[in-house]
């Protein structure tokens, strides 16, 4: 019986030290981004008033972008969370065709536009 403690707690402890690692390997990805014919990523700078806003995507000038886990977001030069972007706000985003089509906003910088 103590021997099935021992081993217990053993399996434990090993599971334990290798959780960080599993952690590590859920980190978010870069979106695969297209290419176009000279080989350079297919990127587009959009500047307009967000006319929508979901958490997933931003509606600028009529054109529906995605935004990732890795999108960037400033304003007066400071990082800023998406959730500080607002329908309204004017902006710039620089944003990549995805592989299967989609724009995907790579940063977003809210502007100052009186």
């Amino acid at each position: 019986m103590k021997a099935k403690t021992k081993l217990i707690e053993l399996s434990l402890c090993l599971a334990c030290a290798s959780a960080p690692g599993a952690l590590l390997t859920v980190n978010a990805k870069p979106a695969a981004v297209a290419v176009n014919e000279s080989g350079r990523p297919d990127r587009q700078s959009i500047e307009g008033r967000v006319s929508a806003k979901t958490d997933t995507t931003l509606i600028v000038n009529g054109k529906v972008i995605a935004i990732a886990a890795t999108t960037s977001f400033m304003k007066d030069g400071k990082s800023i969370f998406s959730m500080d972007v607002q329908n309204g706000d004017y902006v710039k985003v620089l944003a990549s065709r995805g592989t299967d089509g989609p724009l995907v906003a790579e940063s977003v910088e809210v502007l100052v536009k009186e």
